[in-house]
Protein backbone atom coordinates (compact mmCIF):
# COMPACT_ATOMS: atom_id res chain seq x y z
CA UNK A 1 0.00 0.00 0.00
CA UNK A 2 1.53 3.67 -0.67
CA UNK A 3 0.34 6.04 1.87
CA UNK A 4 1.18 9.05 0.31
CA UNK A 5 4.21 11.93 0.93
CA UNK A 6 4.71 13.37 3.97
CA UNK A 7 1.82 16.30 3.54
CA UNK A 8 -0.44 13.37 3.96
CA UNK A 9 1.26 10.36 5.82
CA UNK A 10 1.62 13.20 8.89
CA UNK A 11 -2.22 13.01 8.93
CA UNK A 12 -3.33 10.79 12.24
CA UNK A 13 -5.94 10.07 14.34
CA UNK A 14 -5.24 10.47 18.04
CA UNK A 15 -7.84 7.92 19.07
CA UNK A 16 -9.19 8.71 22.23
CA UNK A 17 -12.02 10.98 22.44
CA UNK A 18 -12.15 14.03 24.04
CA UNK A 19 -14.86 15.62 26.28
CA UNK A 20 -18.47 15.68 23.95
CA UNK A 21 -18.58 19.30 22.78
CA UNK A 22 -18.81 21.65 24.80
CA UNK A 23 -22.30 22.57 26.68
CA UNK A 24 -23.02 18.78 27.20
CA UNK A 25 -24.74 16.83 24.92
CA UNK A 26 -26.41 18.50 21.59
CA UNK A 27 -29.73 17.97 20.74
CA UNK A 28 -30.83 16.58 17.40
CA UNK A 29 -31.17 20.18 15.16
CA UNK A 30 -29.94 22.53 17.90
CA UNK A 31 -28.60 25.53 16.66
CA UNK A 32 -25.12 25.13 17.23
CA UNK A 33 -25.55 21.76 15.02
CA UNK A 34 -27.69 23.29 12.36
CA UNK A 35 -25.27 25.98 11.86
CA UNK A 36 -22.27 24.08 11.66
CA UNK A 37 -24.03 21.20 9.02
CA UNK A 38 -25.21 24.53 7.00
CA UNK A 39 -21.23 25.85 6.96
CA UNK A 40 -19.68 22.65 6.17
CA UNK A 41 -22.91 22.60 3.08
CA UNK A 42 -21.60 25.74 2.33
CA UNK A 43 -18.26 25.23 2.03
CA UNK A 44 -18.33 22.19 0.28
CA UNK A 45 -20.38 23.94 -2.43
CA UNK A 46 -17.74 26.68 -2.55
CA UNK A 47 -14.56 25.16 -2.29
CA UNK A 48 -13.30 24.14 -5.40
CA UNK A 49 -13.80 28.00 -6.16
CA UNK A 50 -12.53 29.51 -3.13
CA UNK A 51 -9.25 27.08 -3.08
CA UNK A 52 -8.16 27.77 -6.00
CA UNK A 53 -7.77 23.99 -7.23
CA UNK A 54 -8.18 24.04 -10.93
CA UNK A 55 -7.17 19.83 -11.11
CA UNK A 56 -5.15 17.75 -10.03
CA UNK A 57 -3.60 13.83 -10.61
CA UNK A 58 -3.21 10.94 -8.21
CA UNK A 59 -2.42 7.29 -7.58
CA UNK A 60 -4.34 5.10 -5.87
CA UNK A 61 -3.87 1.34 -4.63
CA UNK A 62 -6.83 -0.82 -4.07
CA UNK A 63 -8.26 -4.02 -2.98
CA UNK A 64 -11.41 -5.75 -3.93
CA UNK A 65 -12.57 -8.93 -2.64
CA UNK A 66 -15.20 -11.27 -2.70
CA UNK A 67 -16.27 -13.42 0.22
CA UNK A 68 -18.65 -15.77 1.24
CA UNK A 69 -20.70 -17.46 4.21
CA UNK A 70 -22.76 -19.84 4.90
CA UNK A 71 -25.07 -21.53 7.35
CA UNK A 72 -27.62 -20.02 9.58
CA UNK A 73 -26.04 -16.94 11.54
CA UNK A 74 -23.28 -16.83 9.78
CA UNK A 75 -21.37 -18.00 12.54
CA UNK A 76 -18.54 -18.58 10.75
CA UNK A 77 -15.72 -16.37 9.02
CA UNK A 78 -16.19 -15.32 5.63
CA UNK A 79 -14.26 -17.55 3.08
CA UNK A 80 -12.32 -15.58 0.22
CA UNK A 81 -13.57 -16.45 -2.58
CA UNK A 82 -11.37 -14.12 -5.14
CA UNK A 83 -9.17 -11.13 -4.54
CA UNK A 84 -7.91 -8.31 -7.02
CA UNK A 85 -5.36 -6.08 -6.75
CA UNK A 86 -5.69 -2.68 -8.58
CA UNK A 87 -3.33 0.13 -9.50
CA UNK A 88 -5.25 3.54 -10.90
CA UNK A 89 -4.29 6.71 -12.30
CA UNK A 90 -6.53 9.72 -11.13
CA UNK A 91 -7.19 12.78 -12.80
CA UNK A 92 -10.10 15.79 -11.93
CA UNK A 93 -10.63 18.85 -13.25
CA UNK A 94 -12.96 21.72 -11.96
CA UNK A 95 -16.07 21.49 -11.56
CA UNK A 96 -16.72 17.89 -11.51
CA UNK A 97 -14.79 16.42 -14.32
CA UNK A 98 -13.05 12.86 -13.59
CA UNK A 99 -11.39 10.06 -15.19
CA UNK A 100 -9.57 6.97 -13.66
CA UNK A 101 -6.97 5.07 -15.51
CA UNK A 102 -6.47 1.25 -14.16
CA UNK A 103 -3.49 0.59 -15.43
CA UNK A 104 -1.81 -2.54 -13.71
CA UNK A 105 -4.88 -5.47 -12.47
CA UNK A 106 -3.77 -8.97 -10.98
CA UNK A 107 -6.71 -11.24 -9.50
CA UNK A 108 -6.44 -14.52 -7.71
CA UNK A 109 -9.71 -17.24 -7.72
CA UNK A 110 -9.93 -19.20 -4.27
CA UNK A 111 -13.18 -20.89 -5.07
CA UNK A 112 -15.14 -21.13 -8.52
CA UNK A 113 -17.51 -18.17 -9.18
CA UNK A 114 -18.77 -15.67 -11.77
CA UNK A 115 -19.00 -12.69 -9.99
CA UNK A 116 -18.46 -9.33 -11.88
CA UNK A 117 -17.98 -6.14 -10.29
CA UNK A 118 -19.95 -2.40 -11.43
CA UNK A 119 -16.88 -0.80 -13.28
CA UNK A 120 -17.33 2.16 -10.06
CA UNK A 121 -16.41 -0.60 -8.00
CA UNK A 122 -12.95 -0.27 -9.89
CA UNK A 123 -12.27 3.26 -8.66
CA UNK A 124 -12.28 5.48 -6.27
CA UNK A 125 -15.17 8.08 -4.75
CA UNK A 126 -14.27 12.00 -5.82
CA UNK A 127 -15.75 14.86 -3.98
CA UNK A 128 -17.26 12.96 -1.40
CA UNK A 129 -20.18 12.38 -3.66
CA UNK A 130 -22.68 14.82 -5.54
CA UNK A 131 -25.47 16.28 -3.86
CA UNK A 132 -26.90 12.76 -5.03
CA UNK A 133 -25.28 10.03 -4.27
CA UNK A 134 -25.03 6.02 -6.26
CA UNK A 135 -23.37 3.61 -6.06
CA UNK A 136 -22.85 0.41 -8.19
CA UNK A 137 -23.70 2.26 -11.05
CA UNK A 138 -27.32 2.80 -9.84
CA UNK A 139 -28.62 -0.74 -8.92
CA UNK A 140 -26.58 -0.82 -5.26
CA UNK A 141 -27.63 3.04 -4.15
CA UNK A 142 -29.34 5.07 -6.34
CA UNK A 143 -31.27 8.82 -5.68
CA UNK A 144 -30.15 9.24 -1.86
CA UNK A 145 -29.39 12.93 -0.76
CA UNK A 146 -25.99 13.74 0.09
CA UNK A 147 -26.79 15.05 4.02
CA UNK A 148 -24.21 18.24 2.85
CA UNK A 149 -26.41 19.58 0.64
CA UNK A 150 -28.92 22.05 0.28
CA UNK A 151 -31.88 18.78 -0.22
CA UNK A 152 -30.04 17.42 2.53
CA UNK A 153 -30.59 20.21 4.84
CA UNK A 154 -34.24 19.36 4.78
CA UNK A 155 -33.82 15.64 4.70
CA UNK A 156 -32.11 15.05 7.41
CA UNK A 157 -31.33 15.21 11.36
CA UNK A 158 -28.47 17.07 12.41
CA UNK A 159 -26.10 16.46 16.09
CA UNK A 160 -23.23 17.46 17.03
CA UNK A 161 -22.04 14.43 19.29
CA UNK A 162 -17.78 14.73 19.88
CA UNK A 163 -14.72 16.50 19.22
CA UNK A 164 -11.65 14.79 18.19
CA UNK A 165 -8.04 16.08 17.11
CA UNK A 166 -6.06 15.54 14.19
CA UNK A 167 -2.28 16.42 14.16
CA UNK A 168 -0.84 17.55 11.05
CA UNK A 169 2.97 17.95 12.06
CA UNK A 170 3.20 21.20 14.22
CA UNK A 171 -0.22 21.77 13.91
CA UNK A 172 -3.57 20.36 15.83
CA UNK A 173 -6.64 21.10 14.40
CA UNK A 174 -10.23 20.42 15.97
CA UNK A 175 -13.19 18.36 14.18
CA UNK A 176 -16.40 17.76 15.48
CA UNK A 177 -18.44 14.57 14.66
CA UNK A 178 -21.76 15.15 13.26
CA UNK A 179 -24.33 12.24 13.52
CA UNK A 180 -26.73 12.48 10.81
CA UNK A 181 -30.05 10.51 10.28
CA UNK A 182 -32.73 10.84 7.95
CA UNK A 183 -35.76 12.75 8.99
CA UNK A 184 -37.87 10.05 7.32
CA UNK A 185 -36.26 6.87 7.68
CA UNK A 186 -38.48 5.01 5.29
CA UNK A 187 -37.21 7.29 2.19
CA UNK A 188 -34.40 6.82 0.45
CA UNK A 189 -31.84 8.46 2.65
CA UNK A 190 -27.83 7.97 4.43
CA UNK A 191 -27.24 7.41 7.66
CA UNK A 192 -23.97 8.12 9.51
CA UNK A 193 -21.59 10.72 10.27
CA UNK A 194 -19.20 13.66 8.83
CA UNK A 195 -16.52 14.93 10.55
CA UNK A 196 -16.23 18.84 9.94
CA UNK A 197 -12.81 20.83 10.46
CA UNK A 198 -13.71 23.39 13.35
CA UNK A 199 -11.64 25.84 11.35
CA UNK A 200 -12.70 25.69 7.80
CA UNK A 201 -16.02 23.88 7.91
CA UNK A 202 -14.32 21.03 5.20
CA UNK A 203 -15.29 17.80 5.74
CA UNK A 204 -12.51 15.55 7.01
CA UNK A 205 -13.68 12.11 6.77
CA UNK A 206 -17.69 10.49 6.38
CA UNK A 207 -19.09 7.19 7.56
CA UNK A 208 -22.12 5.87 7.02
CA UNK A 209 -24.79 2.94 5.36
CA UNK A 210 -27.80 3.68 3.97
CA UNK A 211 -31.52 2.91 5.28
CA UNK A 212 -33.79 -0.10 3.56
CA UNK A 213 -35.68 1.80 0.66
CA UNK A 214 -32.28 3.55 -0.64
CA UNK A 215 -30.56 -0.28 -2.01
CA UNK A 216 -32.28 -0.93 -5.21
CA UNK A 217 -31.08 -4.93 -4.85
CA UNK A 218 -33.53 -6.82 -3.03
CA UNK A 219 -31.11 -9.20 -1.84
CA UNK A 220 -28.73 -6.63 -0.29
CA UNK A 221 -28.47 -6.65 2.67
CA UNK A 222 -26.29 -3.83 3.90
CA UNK A 223 -23.71 -0.85 2.59
CA UNK A 224 -21.59 0.74 4.00
CA UNK A 225 -18.73 3.92 3.52
CA UNK A 226 -15.83 4.95 4.72
CA UNK A 227 -14.25 8.06 2.85
CA UNK A 228 -11.47 9.78 4.51
CA UNK A 229 -9.61 12.67 3.59
CA UNK A 230 -6.21 14.56 3.80
CA UNK A 231 -4.66 17.78 3.82
CA UNK A 232 -2.36 18.80 0.83
CA UNK A 233 -0.18 21.49 0.76
CA UNK A 234 -2.04 22.84 3.81
CA UNK A 235 -5.08 23.72 2.18
CA UNK A 236 -6.60 21.14 -0.11
CA UNK A 237 -8.90 18.78 1.65
CA UNK A 238 -8.41 15.31 -1.36
CA UNK A 239 -9.46 11.62 -0.65
CA UNK A 240 -6.88 9.89 1.26
CA UNK A 241 -8.49 6.41 1.95
CA UNK A 242 -11.46 4.72 0.93
CA UNK A 243 -13.23 1.75 2.04
CA UNK A 244 -16.89 -0.12 0.93
CA UNK A 245 -18.28 -3.26 2.13
CA UNK A 246 -21.55 -4.54 0.40
CA UNK A 247 -23.54 -7.29 1.81
CA UNK A 248 -25.92 -9.47 0.17
CA UNK A 249 -27.68 -12.54 1.67
CA UNK A 250 -30.22 -14.73 0.05
CA UNK A 251 -31.20 -18.62 0.61
CA UNK A 252 -31.11 -21.31 -1.52
CA UNK A 253 -34.10 -23.64 -1.09
CA UNK A 254 -34.05 -22.64 2.37
CA UNK A 255 -30.26 -22.53 3.36
CA UNK A 256 -28.72 -19.09 4.20
CA UNK A 257 -25.66 -17.50 2.22
CA UNK A 258 -23.90 -14.42 1.85
CA UNK A 259 -21.83 -12.70 -0.16
CA UNK A 260 -19.17 -9.99 0.41
CA UNK A 261 -17.61 -6.98 -1.54
CA UNK A 262 -14.83 -5.29 -0.20
CA UNK A 263 -13.51 -2.67 -1.23
CA UNK A 264 -10.27 -0.41 0.25
CA UNK A 265 -7.78 2.16 -1.56
CA UNK A 266 -5.47 4.65 -0.20
CA UNK A 267 -4.72 7.53 -2.81
CA UNK A 268 -1.22 9.94 -2.91
CA UNK A 269 1.30 11.47 -4.69
CA UNK A 270 -1.25 14.40 -5.89
CA UNK A 271 0.33 16.77 -8.42
CA UNK A 272 -1.98 20.10 -8.57
CA UNK A 273 -3.06 22.41 -10.89
CA UNK A 274 -1.02 20.98 -14.08
CA UNK A 275 -3.42 22.16 -16.79
CA UNK A 276 -4.76 19.23 -17.75
CA UNK A 277 -7.27 19.45 -20.80
CA UNK A 278 -10.74 19.38 -20.37
CA UNK A 279 -10.39 16.80 -23.87
CA UNK A 280 -8.96 14.62 -21.89
CA UNK A 281 -12.01 13.73 -19.77
CA UNK A 282 -14.45 12.65 -23.25
CA UNK A 283 -15.68 8.98 -22.72
CA UNK A 284 -16.15 6.58 -19.32
CA UNK A 285 -15.09 7.80 -16.20
CA UNK A 286 -13.41 4.25 -15.08
CA UNK A 287 -10.93 3.03 -18.10
CA UNK A 288 -9.40 -0.25 -17.68
CA UNK A 289 -6.77 -1.02 -21.24
CA UNK A 290 -6.83 -4.00 -22.53
CA UNK A 291 -2.94 -4.24 -21.10
CA UNK A 292 -4.11 -3.92 -17.94
CA UNK A 293 -3.62 -7.69 -16.42
CA UNK A 294 -0.37 -7.47 -17.82
CA UNK A 295 1.50 -4.81 -16.12
CA UNK A 296 2.39 -7.38 -13.21
CA UNK A 297 5.50 -5.40 -12.78
CA UNK A 298 3.44 -3.03 -10.75
CA UNK A 299 3.01 -5.25 -7.70
CA UNK A 300 5.48 -7.02 -5.28
CA UNK A 301 4.49 -10.14 -4.26
CA UNK A 302 0.96 -12.45 -4.05
CA UNK A 303 -2.13 -10.83 -3.72
CA UNK A 304 -2.84 -12.71 -0.49
CA UNK A 305 0.52 -11.82 1.15
CA UNK A 306 -0.47 -8.06 0.28
CA UNK A 307 -3.77 -8.17 1.36
CA UNK A 308 -4.56 -6.12 5.02
CA UNK A 309 -5.71 -8.42 7.81
CA UNK A 310 -9.17 -7.11 8.50
CA UNK A 311 -10.01 -7.65 5.17
CA UNK A 312 -9.53 -10.83 5.34
CA UNK A 313 -12.14 -11.10 8.06
CA UNK A 314 -14.88 -8.76 6.09
CA UNK A 315 -16.00 -6.12 8.63
CA UNK A 316 -13.22 -4.58 10.45
CA UNK A 317 -13.68 -1.70 13.26
CA UNK A 318 -14.26 0.97 10.97
CA UNK A 319 -17.20 -0.76 8.48
CA UNK A 320 -18.51 -2.31 12.01
CA UNK A 321 -19.04 1.13 13.85
CA UNK A 322 -20.71 2.24 10.07
CA UNK A 323 -23.32 -0.62 10.88
CA UNK A 324 -23.61 -0.59 14.84
CA UNK A 325 -24.10 3.47 14.31
CA UNK A 326 -26.97 3.02 11.64
CA UNK A 327 -28.50 0.48 13.98
CA UNK A 328 -28.49 3.21 16.89
CA UNK A 329 -29.90 6.11 14.97
CA UNK A 330 -32.90 4.84 12.98
CA UNK A 331 -35.06 2.06 13.80
CA UNK A 332 -33.65 -1.47 12.87
CA UNK A 333 -36.92 -2.02 10.66
CA UNK A 334 -35.67 1.33 8.05
CA UNK A 335 -32.87 -0.86 7.84
CA UNK A 336 -33.84 -4.83 7.59
CA UNK A 337 -33.66 -6.03 4.42
CA UNK A 338 -36.91 -7.01 2.41
CA UNK A 339 -37.20 -10.84 1.37
CA UNK A 340 -38.78 -12.39 -0.92
CA UNK A 341 -41.31 -15.54 -0.35
CA UNK A 342 -40.11 -18.89 -2.46
CA UNK A 343 -39.40 -22.74 -2.29
CA UNK A 344 -37.92 -24.02 0.36
CA UNK A 345 -36.38 -26.86 1.40
CA UNK A 346 -33.38 -28.72 3.69
CA UNK A 347 -32.00 -30.73 0.65
CA UNK A 348 -33.41 -31.98 -2.80
CA UNK A 349 -34.91 -35.43 -0.51
CA UNK A 350 -37.61 -33.17 0.77
CA UNK A 351 -38.99 -32.70 -2.83
CA UNK A 352 -38.41 -36.56 -3.76
CA UNK A 353 -37.45 -39.68 -1.87
CA UNK A 354 -37.65 -43.43 -1.76
CA UNK A 355 -37.74 -45.64 1.27
CA UNK A 356 -39.27 -48.72 2.65
CA UNK A 357 -42.29 -46.92 4.46
CA UNK A 358 -43.73 -44.45 2.63
CA UNK A 359 -42.35 -46.16 -0.51
CA UNK A 360 -41.96 -42.97 -3.50
CA UNK A 361 -42.44 -40.14 -1.20
CA UNK A 362 -43.19 -36.36 -3.21
CA UNK A 363 -43.04 -32.73 -0.84
CA UNK A 364 -42.19 -29.43 -1.32
CA UNK A 365 -41.79 -26.22 0.79
CA UNK A 366 -42.54 -22.44 0.67
CA UNK A 367 -41.38 -19.76 2.82
CA UNK A 368 -43.63 -16.88 2.55
CA UNK A 369 -42.37 -13.55 4.00
CA UNK A 370 -45.16 -10.97 5.54
CA UNK A 371 -43.13 -8.18 5.92
CA UNK A 372 -42.61 -6.75 8.74
CA UNK A 373 -40.08 -9.88 9.62
CA UNK A 374 -42.81 -11.98 9.76
CA UNK A 375 -42.59 -15.05 7.86
CA UNK A 376 -44.57 -18.33 7.67
CA UNK A 377 -43.18 -21.56 7.01
CA UNK A 378 -45.16 -24.62 5.35
CA UNK A 379 -43.76 -27.95 3.92
CA UNK A 380 -46.07 -30.86 3.10
CA UNK A 381 -44.93 -34.62 1.81
CA UNK A 382 -46.82 -37.30 1.02
CA UNK A 383 -46.16 -40.98 0.48
CA UNK A 384 -48.03 -43.10 -2.20
CA UNK A 385 -47.24 -46.69 -0.24
CA UNK A 386 -47.95 -45.82 3.80
CA UNK A 387 -50.71 -43.19 2.01
CA UNK A 388 -49.60 -40.74 4.77
CA UNK A 389 -49.90 -36.84 4.81
CA UNK A 390 -46.32 -35.26 6.67
CA UNK A 391 -45.89 -31.76 7.05
CA UNK A 392 -45.51 -28.80 9.00
CA UNK A 393 -46.95 -25.35 9.31
CA UNK A 394 -45.26 -22.31 11.51
CA UNK A 395 -45.25 -18.73 12.17
CA UNK A 396 -42.03 -16.14 13.01
CA UNK A 397 -40.53 -13.07 13.23
CA UNK A 398 -36.81 -12.12 12.63
CA UNK A 399 -35.15 -8.27 13.45
CA UNK A 400 -32.50 -6.80 11.50
CA UNK A 401 -30.45 -7.29 14.93
CA UNK A 402 -30.51 -11.08 14.27
CA UNK A 403 -33.17 -11.36 17.20
CA UNK A 404 -35.87 -14.55 15.97
CA UNK A 405 -38.78 -15.75 17.72
CA UNK A 406 -40.61 -18.99 15.89
CA UNK A 407 -42.86 -21.62 16.74
CA UNK A 408 -44.68 -24.37 14.60
CA UNK A 409 -46.04 -27.81 14.59
CA UNK A 410 -45.20 -30.79 12.85
CA UNK A 411 -46.26 -34.43 11.73
CA UNK A 412 -43.17 -36.28 10.34
CA UNK A 413 -41.12 -39.38 10.06
CA UNK A 414 -37.43 -39.10 11.83
CA UNK A 415 -34.57 -41.62 11.98
CA UNK A 416 -34.17 -43.50 15.16
CA UNK A 417 -30.38 -42.90 15.65
CA UNK A 418 -28.93 -39.55 15.63
CA UNK A 419 -26.27 -40.25 12.25
CA UNK A 420 -27.77 -41.30 9.40
CA UNK A 421 -25.40 -43.92 8.40
CA UNK A 422 -25.82 -42.53 4.29
CA UNK A 423 -27.39 -39.54 3.17
CA UNK A 424 -31.53 -39.74 2.30
CA UNK A 425 -30.48 -39.07 -1.70
CA UNK A 426 -27.85 -42.37 -1.60
CA UNK A 427 -30.37 -44.09 0.87
CA UNK A 428 -33.81 -43.34 -2.05
CA UNK A 429 -31.67 -44.56 -4.93
CA UNK A 430 -30.15 -47.46 -3.05
CA UNK A 431 -33.38 -48.90 -1.80
CA UNK A 432 -35.45 -47.91 -4.89
CA UNK A 433 -32.59 -50.14 -7.12
CA UNK A 434 -31.45 -52.44 -5.12
CA UNK A 435 -34.10 -52.77 -2.39
CA UNK A 436 -31.11 -51.65 0.45
CA UNK A 437 -32.71 -49.35 3.24
CA UNK A 438 -31.13 -48.27 5.85
CA UNK A 439 -33.58 -46.02 6.94
CA UNK A 440 -35.23 -46.90 10.38
CA UNK A 441 -38.09 -44.73 11.02
CA UNK A 442 -40.80 -43.66 13.63
CA UNK A 443 -43.44 -41.21 13.24
CA UNK A 444 -43.59 -37.97 15.16
CA UNK A 445 -46.30 -35.59 16.11
CA UNK A 446 -45.25 -32.53 18.06
CA UNK A 447 -44.97 -28.53 18.53
CA UNK A 448 -41.58 -26.00 18.67
CA UNK A 449 -40.83 -23.19 20.10
CA UNK A 450 -37.52 -20.84 19.46
CA UNK A 451 -35.91 -17.59 20.72
CA UNK A 452 -32.54 -16.35 19.24
CA UNK A 453 -30.73 -13.46 19.81
CA UNK A 454 -28.11 -11.22 18.00
CA UNK A 455 -24.85 -12.33 17.31
CA UNK A 456 -22.77 -11.38 20.75
CA UNK A 457 -18.90 -11.64 19.92
CA UNK A 458 -19.31 -14.84 17.50
CA UNK A 459 -22.17 -16.16 19.93
CA UNK A 460 -25.73 -16.65 19.24
CA UNK A 461 -27.78 -17.56 22.31
CA UNK A 462 -30.99 -19.03 21.78
CA UNK A 463 -33.72 -21.51 23.42
CA UNK A 464 -35.84 -23.90 21.59
CA UNK A 465 -38.92 -25.98 23.41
Amino acid sequence: MMLGQSTLAGIFFLGALLAPAAGGAQEWNDARSRKLAEDATARRALQLADTGLVDYSASARGFLTFLAQLGEGFTEPPKIVRADELALEIFWKAPNLSKQRVFARRDTLLLPTDIQYHRDHLGIIQNNFPDIIRLGDGDEVQDVPHPLSAIGLQEYDFAIRDSLQIRLGPRTLNVYEIRVRPRNPQLPRAVGAVFVDVESRDVVRMAFSFTRSALKDKDLEDVSVVLENGLFEGRFWLPRRQEIEIRRSGTWLDFPARGIIRGRWEICCYQVNKGIDRAFFAGQEIVIPGNAYSNSSAFTGKILDSLPPDVRSATDEDVRKVQDEARALVREQALERTRRSGLAGRSVSDFVHYNRVEGLAVGAGVLSRLGGGVFVPLRASYGFSDHEAKGSVGIGVERASGFAMSGQVYRSYREVSEEQERSRAVNSLAAQEFGSDFSDLFSVRGASFLVRAGALRGIIPSLEI
